[in-house]
């Protein structure tokens, strides 16, 4: 690679699970394209590659080029059954997989799979012998190179990768990019589907290629280091040009997959009013052919279809010799005449099928198709295709006439796919009658086209009308049918969804309220909620729970968590439901201390400056260790992007206000007596540091946080720091820093709920104090070590065996550091009746720590929220209430998986009550665990909560993000497991110290997971 040599040390690849230089890409690549060659990989090889997002699928692209082979790339998100097609009409022998979809490229009837990896690449070897096919100069790498400049590749991009690796915008991305020498910013599937903008903040993404749909998710203030943003595959809007054109360079660009994703393009800035315009041609010659002149070049003005003409042309379709003589065309007769000043020659043209025109500068403007294929945020969909699946899987007995659309609700902007069902006189009956009419000839459609069909390509509604209209020359009507979607309401539309079956209505007024509860926390339609639903079988799970339980107290209904885990049912539930008036008071000061007086004559402040003193808990006293430290550890930079024009005297008295509003940010920490307390203060003046942005706003921040997790922090001081960055053009963002001794996942949105209330002059939220946290605590003191004694009677902590060697090598993780970090995506498994995906987790954690050190009784650590028990008003308290606390599961040498995760889910709802119940308490009070042990041997983690909520400011939505300087390092003898929910996946993190654990003891923990998680799905 030429890049290679000349830039060896810069970075090619930086993905979320890892980096590459070009040195290491060429490297690896190379290596699998010897590999490959040796299985027989050639010129006119097909090899498939099936991968998520991931560092590893640019390794397989070069590697497959370099062997002289094609790629089609195959989305494993889509039903098997079409990727089994696929395969068919490729008729591959050799696949390329990731290691998470390892076990679907095995199902999909190919001999051989290869799994790109960093420990599978380590192994390949390749005779001495072995050579790769020469790279011959050609046409199509100077059309290559001719798009780049024109579209503004250059060495110092760092590209977003956001396409799905099925369409070709991602090839267009990772070629352009690796020929150019720039960077490409890999994110998870999750964190391109879950928040673009915060994933392209993380990655400092400077240029990106989104389709107008994408794009309009995202606010440009959220993405500041955005200099080029490229929109493709759907018609702009005014709205668009508005948006984005004071912010980047913004460019349209226009191309089918026949030829490249790069036909033609235009710097939107330089006809701002003409939405329709695709600029000219790049790489490619466009020709506009009359629409009825015998295939005649059209007139300038005139529409006609487009044909584009170069190296950059396909080849045709695979193995559909019939639809590529028709849509690719040799040496037309009057390219081979020529014109006036140009002689004639031969050509190969590919007819896009799309009409434009051309305008008298030459640019192009785009009309329209020719034919039934449309295109739903940014994705080609053939409506005959849609057609024809529905119509195979239509109720039995049900024919009607069938015919898909796209069209816009009356209340929307949105784009949809419908599908119409001619069925006669009964589309003009009652409603009910109509209804009943399409739910019948509907019945199980919708699951039977999720297992044959993209998400994309499931119609949203079917309309019924009488008949197809016609055009007086006997075609579908299709302008008529848009017309008649376009008279139908959102709400309508649900109407016509298929039918999910009969549900039994809430019959009691406890059953109708908690319906109504159910409804606004999981988001569900109350109609879909019946009196027999379990809360955890229609997307429930422990958060939601949490969630529940706070929205009922607010109307004064009283039940737990462990309540809902233990009568799932909304009827069983209303049973139990009890109304309440209790009234929350936060305890009085200095009533959690008996040495209240020697404490405070040590302080090193005066006396009537501190509003209360309490003790800290287990999980707050690490972190505040940590924060003694340098860098900061255990701190993070939590900041929201502010609406243009903001006062900057309202941001900073409204930093003064939330200063005073909330204890825990007036919180110092202190030792007194071998012992850690937390003392409230007041009368002291929060630290406001003002900045200007130098360079923009994002790496200005940057510079700003490092710094700052520089600067030491001490006992009797106060961890909260305020920063305010200014730009020039008026663009603000407020940072705060906190310790995580000060807060939770819980308590972040409220914090910034309570700035923004004071910044608009509202009434800000009333919140408990986190002394009331504290007081529970002590409270339930007692009852908890009955809870643990009886449970942990006998019992050992389990622990991993520590591996002596440590020569593991793995290119996909720095193990520089002092900690080992292991990150893979499994696939999720199937919620079982009413166990949740934490059970299901936690419950794979106890089967593989029991293998793993050939033991029947487990015991290991479980972090836990600490507020599934507090009691009414206390529920919003501000703080950490997270704790870790045991969880010990018999795992039985047969049906081990069905035992443990019953054990599990028992133990879970039973010990709900003591979470708060802190590790040195159980160590000494409810076990024999050997004196001094502070730590378990694995800790366990599902966190399922939203890491960005939304906060309105001043009318604008903006999000909160996180900051964090170098991830914590882990000092203890624990090994540390985390979950996360990414789509249909999980994303699973394990951590170790390196003093404890060598890597490869540390990556076979999550390897055993990994493989039975892949036995019980």
């Amino acid at each position: 690679m030429e890049r290679t040599r000349q830039q060896p040390d810069a970075p090619a690849v930086c993905a979320w699970d890892g980096e590459l230089t070009y040195k290491e890409l060429d490297e690896l690549s190379t290596r699998l394209a010897h590999h490959l060659v040796g299985l027989g990989v050639g010129p006119e090889t097909i090899v498939p590659l099936c991968f998520e997002k991931s560092m590893w699928m640019p390794v397989a692209m070069l590697g497959v080029m370099k062997a002289g082979g094609a790629s089609v790339a195959i989305d494993a998100s889509q039903p098997e059954d079409r990727l089994q097609l696929i395969i068919r009409q490729v008729q591959p022998t050799v696949i390329l997989s990731s290691a998470t979809n390892q076990d679907l490229a095995g199902r999909l009837n190919i001999t051989t799979v290869v799994t790109v990896e960093a420990s599978n690449l380590a192994q390949l070897h390749w005779p001495p012998n072995s050579y790769l096919p020469a790279v011959e100069p050609s046409s199509k790498l100077s059309a290559i190179k001719y798009q780049q400049d024109a579209t503004g590749f250059s060495a110092n991009a760092r590209v977003f990768d956001f396409a799905s690796y099925s369409f070709d915008a991602a090839w267009s991305n990772f070629l352009h990019s690796a020929s150019s020498g720039a960077c490409l910013c890999i994110p998870s599937e999750s964190a391109r589907k879950d928040d673009i903008a915060a994933s392209m903040e993380r990655m400092q993404v400077n240029y990106a290629v989104l389709t107008p749909s994408i794009a309009r998710l995202i606010d440009p203030a959220t993405t500041p280091s955005l200099r080029t943003l490229i929109l493709v595959g759907e018609q702009i809007t005014q709205n668009d040009i508005a948006t984005w054109t004071s912010k980047v360079n913004l460019k349209n660009i226009y191309g089918p997959a026949e030829c490249t994703p790069a036909a033609t393009a235009i710097c939107v800035c330089e006809r701002p009013w003409d939405i329709g315009n695709i600029g000219r041609g790049i790489g490619l010659t466009t020709w506009v052919l009359g629409l009825s002149n015998g295939g005649r070049i059209a007139p300038v003005g005139a529409v006609g279809e487009l044909w584009l003409e170069g190296p950059l042309v396909g080849q045709g379709y695979l193995g559909d010799l019939e639809k590529t003589a028709t849509s690719f065309v040799e040496d037309p007769p009057w390219l081979l005449k020529g014109g006036p000043g140009h002689p004639g020659r031969r050509g190969r043209l590919y007819r896009t099928g799309d009409l434009v025109r051309y305008d008298p500068d030459g640019t192009l403007v785009f009309v329209g198709r020719k034919d039934a294929q449309v295109k739903i945020r940014g994705q080609r969909v053939e409506l005959g295709e849609v057609e024809h699946y529905v119509r195979q899987n239509l109720a039995e007995g049900a024919n009607p006439p069938v015919v898909a659309e796209t069209i816009t609700p009356r209340d929307s902007n949105t784009p949809m796919l419908v599908v119409y069902l001619a069925i006669g006189k009964e589309a003009s009956g009652s409603g009910n009658s109509v209804r009943a009419a399409v739910q019948k000839a509907t019945q199980g459609l919708e699951e039977r086209l999720a297992e044959q069909l993209p998400v994309y390509m499931v119609p949203t509604a079917y309309i019924p009308v009488e008949q197809i209209p016609m055009t007086t020359t006997g075609k579908t009507d299709r302008r008529r049918l848009r017309e008649i979607g376009a008279a139908l309401t959102l709400e309508q539309l649900a109407e016509l969804q298929p039918s999910r079956g009969e549900r039994r209505a809430p019959a009691t007024e406890m059953e109708r309220q908690l319906q109504g509860l159910w409804s606004s926390v999981l988001g569900v339609d109350t109609g879909s909620i019946g009196a027999d639903d379990s809360f955890l079988r229609i997307g429930g799970d422990s958060i939601g729970a949490m969630r529940l339980v706070g929205a009922a107290r607010e109307q004064g209904l009283s039940f737990t968590v462990a309540d809902v885990f233990g009568t799932p049912r909304l009827s069983e539930l209303a049973h139990i439901v009890t109304e309440t008036s209790a009234f929350y008071q936060d305890p009085p000061v200095f009533s959690l201390i008996d040495t209240r007086n020697s404490l405070l004559s040590c302080l090193d402040t005066p006396n009537f400056d501190v509003v209360d003193v309490y003790p800290v808990t287990g999980f707050q006293s690490r972190c505040v260790t940590a924060a003694l430290t340098r860098p900061l550890g255990r701190c993070y930079h939590f900041y929201i992007d502010l609406p243009s024009g903001v006062s900057f005297p309202r941001l900073v008295d409204s930093c003064e206000k939330l200063w005073e509003h909330l204890d825990i940010l007036r919180t110092v920490f202190v030792d007194f007596e071998d012992h850690r307390m937390q003392i409230v203060m007041k009368n002291i003046k929060p630290i406001i540091d003002i900045y200007e942005a130098e360079r923009d706003l994002a790496e200005s921040s940057q510079d700003i946080y490092r710094s700052d997790l520089q600067s030491p922090l001490e006992l009797g001081r106060t961890f909260t720091r305020f920063l305010l960055t200014l730009t020039r053009d008026g663009r603000a963002r407020l940072t705060i820093r906190l310790s995580h001794a000060q807060y939770d996942g819980f308590s972040l949105p409220t914090i910034f709920s309570c700035f923004a209330a004071f910044y608009d002059a509202r009434e800000p939220p009333v919140v408990p104090k986190f002394a009331g946290y504290i007081r529970h605590a002590l409270q339930n003191r007692e009852a908890g070590s009955h809870y643990w004694r009886s449970l942990l009677q006998g019992s050992q902590i389990t622990k991993i065996r520590s591996c002596a060697e440590k020569n593991g090598t793995y290119l996909s993780n720095d193990l520089s550091g002092q900690t080992i970090r292991f990150k893979k995506i499994v696939p999720a498994p199937k919620t079982s009746n009413d166990f949740t995906p934490a059970t299901i987790f936690i419950a794979l954690c106890a089967c593989t720590l029991a293998k793993m050190t050939e033991s029947s009784d487990v015991v290991f650590g479980l972090v836990v929220s600490g507020r599934s028990s507090l009691p009414p008003g206390l529920h919003g308290v501000i703080g950490p209430c997270l704790n870790v606390v045991p969880i010990r599961v018999h795992v039985p040498a047969t049906e081990s998986f069905a035992c443990a995760i019953s054990c599990v889910h028992e133990q879970r709802v039973q010990g709900l009550a003591f979470e708060t119940s802190q590790f040195s308490d159980i160590a000494a009070n409810s076990t024999d665990w050997p004196k001094g042990i502070k730590d378990f041997g694995l800790v366990a983690q599902f966190q399922d909560i939203d890491e960005n909520p939304a906060t309105e400011i001043s009318g604008m939505s903006t999000k909160l993000y996180a900051h964090q300087g170098q991830e914590d390092l882990v000092d203890t003898d624990s090994v540390g497991i985390l979950a996360k929910p990414v789509g249909d996946s999980w994303e699973v993190e394990i951590a170790a110290s390196r003093k404890s654990y060598a890597p490869l003891a540390v990556e076979s923990v999550l390897v055993e997971l990994s493989a039975l998680l892949t036995s019980i799905r």
